[in-house]
């Protein structure tokens, strides 16, 4: 979870919150250090009370998820009628 964290705060902050400050430590920074953990603690606290997702228990829905791309129909393509050289649809 500490990787994710460290991502969302490099994707999320601008680097004129965390880039300077490691710039002039020479290493993360204590600021930059804090805010990955309070990502870390806001998360732990939000999924705190949420009971861990059960996976799938049918084998029916276990292949339904394997086969997934194949399992979606084809895509409707729409085109306009065409006509011929004569002029009739075709």
């Amino acid at each position: 979870m500490h990787a994710l964290a460290e991502r969302a705060v490099i994707e999320t902050f601008c680097s004129c919150v965390t880039g300077a400050s490691d710039a002039v430590e020479g290493k993360l920074s204590t600021i930059h250090a804090v805010l990955i953990e309070e990502v870390v603690r806001q998360v732990q606290a939000a999924t705190a009370d949420r009971p861990a997702p059960a996976g799938p228990s049918d084998t029916v829905d276990v292949a339904s998820d394997e086969s997934f791309p194949a399992s979606d129909p084809p895509a409707w393509i729409w085109r306009r009628g065409t006509t011929r050289d004569d002029g009739t649809a075709a």
